[in-house]
């Protein structure tokens, strides 16, 4: 054996001791008895509790970790064999052959126990489409998976690499005592059976995507004309004020500006604005200072030219209202009824 093939042999080895471990994993993953009785009460309750949330997230993060896992071998064997199976000569190309597939039925398995059983209430799929940041799982998962799972490209390789197995039987079991692939190659009927995707199953799995689909596009309508209207109505109510009344901040502002130094949080509110109507507090409105352009120079801070456009003159506060988040003076911001710094 030369060294390439020795090379070629040891990442084999490695992959097929990973691909052991991640077929264990996917056994964990379906032991799913716990998940579906959290989702069940939540879905007749009509919300998940912090403990059924936290256990379903837990779940599918490591859903979501081992399915990243069994993608990296299959790219791996992908690189290594090309796309023309029909070209494989070598012993340790057939091992890599089996590899891949385990590693692809694997996959397939996983998402139809997604898709198929934890996920089957909208309720679910509408949780599994939010963000987790604790799990730094991001947006619409369940539904990247569910697109995966029933898109006609990948249904038909899914096929081809069951015809593929079933037509090179004899070849394969040929590896049946390997000591990298042969627990595999022994478990090959059974991977068959399990992705095996049935022409009326396939399309009753396809119709149920696009449902889903149509489902999400409608809530995603109604969320953001809900939110362009609450955009309006907070704007409204934000400049509603009763600006008659005098300004009680007005005659501490000169001194204010000798004490405040970049980097201090200034807390204020507006007495008569009537969006306080909708905030918690007393105190409904904050603002950063982040000093004069003198300030910047002198504590070395670079910015943009874009920055540096808006943030000069007298503009050394950073706030956010109505407009969006600006740079203001601190005259500005000091224009209130009562200010905390």
């Amino acid at each position: 054996m030369d060294a390439g093939e020795e090379w070629q042999s040891a990442r084999l080895h490695t992959s097929a001791r990973i691909l052991r471990g991640l077929r264990t994993a996917v056994s964990d993953l379906e032991a799913v008895a716990g998940i579906l009785d959290d989702i069940s009460n939540a879905c007749r309750r009509g919300f998940f509790t912090p403990g059924e949330d936290e256990r379903l997230w837990a779940w599918f993060a490591s859903f979501l970790s081992v399915r990243e896992g069994l993608w990296e071998i299959v790219d791996g064997v992908s690189d290594d064999l090309g796309h023309d199976l029909c070209q494989i000569q070598t012993r340790n190309e057939w091992r890599l052959a089996v590899l891949g597939f385990t590693a692809a039925a694997l996959l397939v398995r996983m998402d139809k126990l997604l898709v198929g059983q934890v996920a089957r209430t909208p309720p679910t799929q509408r949780k599994l489409n939010e963000a987790c940041p604790l799990h730094r799982i991001p947006r619409k998962q369940y539904t990247r998976i569910f697109e995966s799972l029933t898109n006609p490209d990948n249904v038909l390789l899914v096929l081809q690499a069951l015809n593929f197995s079933r037509s090179n039987r004899n070849k394969l079991v040929e590896l049946i005592d390997d000591e990298a692939v042969g627990e595999f190659v022994r478990a090959l009927p059974e991977l068959e059976h399990s992705i095996d995707p049935g022409i009326v199953r396939y399309l009753f799995r396809r119709l149920r995507y696009h449902w889903h689909a149509l489902r999400r596009r409608g809530a995603s309508a109604k969320q953001k004309s809900a939110f362009h209207l609450l955009e309006a109505s907070g704007r409204m109510v934000a400049e509603i004020v009763d600006s008659g009344l005098p300004n009680r901040v007005e005659a501490v502002i000169d001194q204010i500006e000798k004490i405040v130094r970049p980097g201090d949080v200034l807390i204020t509110r507006h007495d008569f604005a009537a969006s306080n109507l909708f905030l918690p507090g007393f105190w409904p409105h904050a603002a950063l200072v982040i000093g004069t352009e003198e300030d910047r120079a002198r504590m070395g801070v670079e910015v943009s030219e874009g920055q540096c456009k808006r943030w000069r003159g007298d503009k050394c506060v950073l706030e956010a209202d109505r407009e969006g988040v600006l740079f203001r003076s601190l005259r500005q911001t000091l224009a209130v009824d009562s200010l905390v710094e």
